[in-house]
């Protein structure tokens, strides 16, 4: 019985850890691309504030 139960907490732990990892890996990817889009985003400066200085 006991058997039983260890086989079936370690799947579900096996199956936890392997939704988890998918999801970090996810987060991680998109937390990427928005800090290169923001590095290289360059604001367009008007010339007329360029002339002036």
């Amino acid at each position: 019985m006991n058997n039983m139960r260890d086989k079936f907490v370690k799947g579900m732990k096996d199956q936890f850890t392997k939704s988890m990892s998918k999801f970090v890996i996810k987060s991680g990817e998109v937390a990427l691309e928005k800090c290169c889009l923001g590095t290289f985003y360059e604001p367009s400066i008007p010339l007329d504030l360029l002339k002036k200085s």
